[in-house]
């Protein structure tokens, strides 16, 4: 049996040089598409609402529309809401309400298995429907998965599997890959998104560090004044979400917990921010493609 090496956020520390960055006010996190910061809000029924969309996106960042609808009045609702907003919009592999999505700037292919053949085809009609846009899909893991995703249409990859803190894939199904090797991987073939497993900016500067563009944040979110948030989050493939949405469960794969709405997003995201950007005063970068050129790795 072989076994490959390779590294969570914990197994290693960047190693810092000699510079000219004297200020952590400094460095800037602009990235892909000219997004001013590389948090995007992850498609989280019980986290991420309009509120929180419009709020991030007002911060230089995006959020996403989940796709777990449980009435299409409710989604043209939220449509609504975000007329002249900078928003992303989940769909699934059947690609229901897919035709609203004319005032979206992404569209992510929403899928828990990236490795399936239904979301290569799906991937393929998101991008003839809509050419001019970002489509974003996943997960996979591997720099083969993230292939043939990018082979089909992608531009952005999302990267992560089990890896959540309200995920139990791993647990369930004994599937999943480190996440920081993952991410270092899949951006040597596409440009990718670091989905989960992030908790603090340590992990999300990492993660950047590796060859990310976004960090993808869904239960570090729940606690901002934003968040649709009532007491109790929990994960996409949990018990409780196919409560919600009156559908029967074929396997758990997610769990809940409870947290309570503390802080604005915008002082989580800034103390996020500052977190990053001392990391990029340590490896003398000023600019996120910096960082990734600069980083040499050290086992923690």
């Amino acid at each position: 049996m072989k076994i490959r090496k390779a590294y969570n956020f914990s197994d290693v520390l960047m190693v810092p040089i000699p510079g000219r960055i004297n200020s952590r006010d400094t460095p800037s996190l602009a990235t892909y598409a000219g997004y001013a910061t590389p948090f995007m809000a992850s498609p989280m029924r019980g986290i991420v609402d309009t509120c929180l969309i419009k709020k991030i996106a007002s911060l230089g960042g995006i959020g996403f529309l989940h796709k777990f609808w449980r009435w299409p009045t409710d989604f043209f609702s939220a449509l609504d809401k975000l007329k002249g907003v900078r928003y992303g919009m989940a769909v699934g592999t059947d690609l229901t309400y897919l035709e609203y999505a004319a005032d979206a700037e992404m569209i992510l292919v929403d899928v828990a298995n990236g490795y399936t053949s239904k979301i290569l085809s799906a991937i393929s009609i998101a991008k003839s429907s809509y050419p001019n846009k970002i489509i974003v899909a996943g997960n996979v893991v591997t720099k083969r998965g993230a292939n043939l995703l990018t082979s089909a249409g992608a531009d952005l990859v999302r990267v992560g599997i089990g890896n959540g803190s309200l995920c139990s894939t791993r647990a369930v199904t004994g599937v999943g890959y480190p996440q920081l090797s993952a991410i270092s991987e899949c951006s040597e073939v596409a440009n990718v998104i670091a989905d989960g497993g992030m908790e603090t900016s340590s992990d999300m500067a990492k993660a950047l560090a590796a060859g990310a563009e976004f960090c993808m944040l869904g239960s570090p979110l729940a606690s901002a004044f934003e968040s649709s948030n009532n007491g109790t989050i929990y994960g996409m493939a949990s018990e409780r979400l196919h409560s919600e949405i009156r559908k029967q469960p074929k396997s758990i794969e997610g769990i809940e917990k409870q947290v309570e709405r503390t802080d604005s997003l915008e002082n989580i995201l800034g103390s996020y921010s500052y977190g990053i950007k001392s990391a990029m005063t340590y490896l003398n970068a000023a600019t996120l493609s910096e960082l990734r050129e600069n980083v040499t790795w050290v086992n923690s």
